[in-house]
């Protein structure tokens, strides 16, 4: 058989290795065999059974699964070896592997499999020669000579036995190597089966060695018809394998397309990534020890374990995504995924038991699952298993509505439950081999990749709003109503009239009188995707300050998502990795604020001591909410605008050179992340200290607002402009590289340049510049380091050289000084 170019360079270290040992041996083999012809008295007739050879090798089967060929040429090499010797049967392997490898069609790397095919064969046939006139104990000069039957029977055996494992394993071992593939699984696939090949050419073989004296090499061309017979053999086993090969590929696409359905519902409930995975792995070694290693029954639990939950795709996403306990009615509403996912699996019309799998993995053995109330035995064992798989890798998993368990406690829950909720024989069979399991799934999960689609979602600060039913009203005590009136008249006359601190500290105490709570937060959505502690009253009301949860995550994250309150949820889920004893807060109330149909924050309270609270309470807070929320949100755009003008230079109404910073390190950290580019200009009005000395300073502060109304103009709504110093400008250009940077630039100076400051003193007064552009990531990794390396080219091109040093690093990019008079 022979190797074709394949379209993989090698990667394994060991392919050159491999393949410079076989090429040294195989033409060694070549060179000493030719020597050894040529020197003795070796009978020529071996040219005509070599020609027979290349002959036949045209008829080339090609092996399945990987790039080699099998013909049935090498009768004629076996039967050269016993006629004429080994050098006689090397030289014409060489001849076969090399007549074959100039025939392939391909012609990537051909040289370099060529060469190895040559030398491969040469040296399979130099072996198999040696071992053959070894084990018969004759001379290796002219042949066998006359031999009986019995004498060369093992011999033949040895002579195709050394020759098939020396050819196939060479070859397999090149493949793997160079595909960096299991070397053992690429050999029993596609070349065990050859042997047979061998078996009928050592056969053929036979009855030339017992006939020796009487077969002359052209009597040997009456064995083609039997040769032929075993081309069509070999043609039909080869579609055969083909056909192995592609109901194999057929299966792992099926596998593939079902992991990726089931990955939809890893898109929809945020807290189960790789739990598909590792419940497949799980259920397949339980099946395993149950003794269910193939048939449908194996395919029914793997593909049962991969859809055990798509039925989750009919319920709610604000239920999947709950971080705390179900209601009862969002419960049941939890357990239509069962049904929802049978009638789904059941549409596909798998020809194995799915359907009933995904439908039975939550019964109880006791009888009180869902939704059937099966019974022990009644419930099919694949979703017994199922039940068992899933079950134990909730438990060793985190969730936002509880802590992962450890191994032993996860397996102590399983004994507990063993005879009531799962198979008691099924939990034994899974606790003694848990260590095995735990490594398989372990392997399954870390396999996988994590979907870029849950990153853009976790980021996206956007959540798309469901629409519930409203709740409806709870009477309210006298005192409640006189409470709420009183706060309906506060956000409406006097809320406006007070600083957002004081606000928050007066909506607290309000609140605080209408319903008890031990720590009160007012949560505030921040615009990048999360929410923040604005105000806190209460205890640990100053650890908790700032405290910021992302949108989704936490109780106050999953409200400003859903826009849907929750009720009595522990607060570890609000406070996971704080910095305080947040344990002995035990029962919550959380509603979001609603402005304009979008959720602006949340009012979260916690109460310390064990408490309940109820559905008239909730209802309070929300009527609480509706009053709060645009208060809260009027007073916020109010201490934004003032925060803007204290930023704000007023002649210019640009921003000032300490809010540089501030907006540069955000535009930056975006422009890490993103890897968008972004530009820094700098603009220095030259002579403007002369303008000012002959024009006086009405003047200048007119220039300077002039200036900074054209930069205005010309700039985008995103880009900012500060004024730096007296005479300078800087703009901070988002997503603009080093040569869109610089045509912004020249625009800019354009603009200037038209600015008309009327006559003065006789004179036509124009305003003189320059103007450097620095880029990130070329020219500075933060604010500082562009705006040096912009003002030190300026420098440069002014004359300036007392930057202390000789020689300067590279200088952004500049425009060239323009004339302005």
């Amino acid at each position: 058989m022979i190797a074709t170019a394949s379209s993989i360079h090698p990667h394994h270290p060991g392919y050159r290795v491999f393949y410079s040992i076989i090429l040294v041996l195989g033409l060694g083999s070549t060179a000493i065999s030719c020597y050894y012809a040529g020197t003795h008295a070796v009978n020529y007739q071996w040219l005509i059974l070599a020609s027979l050879t290349i002959i036949t090798g045209s008829f080339t089967v090609q092996i399945p699964g990987v790039n080699s060929k099998v013909s049935v040429a090498d009768t004629f090499i076996f039967i050269n070896i016993v006629l004429f010797g080994p050098a006689a049967g090397t030289i014409t392997a060489a001849l076969d592997g090399l007549a074959g490898s100039v025939r392939a069609k391909t012609t990537s790397r051909r040289l370099e499999f060529t060469i190895f095919n040559t030398a491969n064969m040469a040296l399979s046939a130099q072996l198999a020669g040696l071992a053959f006139y070894g084990v018969l104990g004759r001379g290796i000069l002219n042949g066998i000579g006359q031999v009986r039957l019995r004498d060369v029977l093992i011999p033949m055996a040895i002579l195709g036995l050394v020759h098939y494992v020396v050819n196939s394993g060479s070859v397999a071992a090149v493949v793997a190597l160079e595909t960096r593939a299991n070397y053992y699984r690429i050999w029993r696939d596609s070349f065990l089966w050859t042997a047979i090949a061998y078996l009928s050419c050592a056969s053929a073989s036979v009855l030339v060695a017992v006939n020796a004296d009487s077969i002359s090499p052209f009597m040997s061309a009456a064995l083609l018809p039997i040769l032929i017979v075993v081309y069509f053999e070999y043609k039909a086993h080869q579609e055969k394998t083909e056909e192995r090969i592609k109901n194999r590929q057929l299966n792992d696409l099926y596998l593939r397309t079902v992991e990726s359905l089931a990955l939809a519902v890893d898109a929809k409930d945020q807290t189960t990534h790789n739990h598909i995975r590792r419940v497949r792995a799980f259920a397949e070694g339980l099946a395993a020890l149950c003794g269910i290693n193939s048939g449908d029954q194996l395919m029914a639990i793997r593909t049962g374990a991969l859809l055990h939950d798509i039925g989750k795709l009919a319920v709610d996403d604000y239920i999947l995504n709950k971080p705390g306990k179900l209601t009862t009615q969002e419960f049941d509403k939890m357990k239509v995924h069962a049904l929802a996912g049978h009638e789904i699996v059941e549409q596909i019309q798998f020809p194995f038991p799915v359907a009933s799998f995904v439908r039975g993995h939550h019964e109880r053995w006791d009888g009180r699952g869902y939704p059937d109330g099966l019974k022990a035995e009644e419930i099919p064992l694949g979703a017994r298993i199922l039940s068992i798989a899933d079950a134990f890798d909730a438990m060793r998993s985190w969730r936002p509505y509880k802590a992962s368990l450890s191994m032993q406690d996860s397996l102590n829950q399983l004994r507990a439950k063993a005879g009531s909720v799962f198979d008691p024989n099924l939990v034994e069979l899974f606790v003694r081999n848990i260590d095995r399991l735990e490594n398989a799934a372990t392997e399954a999960a870390r396999d996988s990749r994590e979907l870029s689609f849950r990153n853009l979602a976790a980021a996206d600060n956007t959540v798309a709003a469901t629409a519930f039913p409203p709740q409806p009203p709870h009477p309210l005590a006298a005192a409640t109503t006189a409470e709420l009136l009183s706060l309906n008249e506060f956000c409406s006359c006097v809320s406006q009239h007070l600083e957002l601190q004081d606000l928050y500290v007066n909506l607290a105490q309000r609140i605080q009188r209408l319903i008890h709570y031990d720590l009160c937060a007012f949560y505030l959505e921040r615009g990048n995707g999360t929410v923040r502690v604005e105000h806190a009253a209460g205890r640990f009301s100053e650890k908790i300050l700032t405290h910021t949860l992302q949108i989704g995550k936490g109780l106050s994250g999953w409200v400003a998502a859903y826009q849907q309150p929750m009720i009595n949820t522990g607060a570890a889920m609000e406070f996971h990795g704080a910095d305080f004893e947040h344990i002995q807060l035990k029962d919550s109330v959380v509603v979001p604020l609603m402005q304009d149909n979008a959720c602006v924050g949340t009012i979260s309270l916690f109460a310390e001591d064990p408490m309940t609270y109820s559905q008239e309470q909730l209802s309070i807070l929300e009527v609480v909410a509706r009053h709060i929320a645009p208060a809260i949100a009027e007073a916020r755009k109010r201490a934004a605008s003032k925060s803007e003008q204290r930023e704000i230079e007023v002649e210019t109404r640009a921003y000032h050179a300490s809010y540089l910073s501030v907006v540069a390190s955000k535009l930056l950290a975006t422009a890490g992340k993103t890897g968008s580019p972004f530009s820094l200009i700098y603009l220095d009005l030259s002579n403007f200290s002369q303008l000012v000395r002959l024009c006086g300073a009405d003047t200048g502060d007119s220039i300077l607002k002039q200036v900074a109304e054209g930069l205005r103009q010309e700039l985008r709504k995103v880009d900012f402009l500060v004024q730096f110093g007296r005479k300078g400008f800087v703009a901070l250009v988002d997503g603009m590289g080093r040569e869109a940077g610089t045509l912004l630039a020249q625009r800019l100076q354009r603009r200037i340049r038209e600015i008309n400051m009327g006559n003065v003193a006789g004179k036509n007064v124009s305003v003189f510049q320059q103007a450097g552009v620095a880029t990130y990531p070329e020219d500075g990794m933060n604010i500082t380091a562009l705006l040096e390396s912009a003002q030190r080219h300026l420098a440069m091109r002014a004359g300036l050289q007392d930057f202390g040093q000789e020689e300067l690093p590279p200088m952004p990019l500049a425009v060239e000084q323009e004339s302005f008079l």
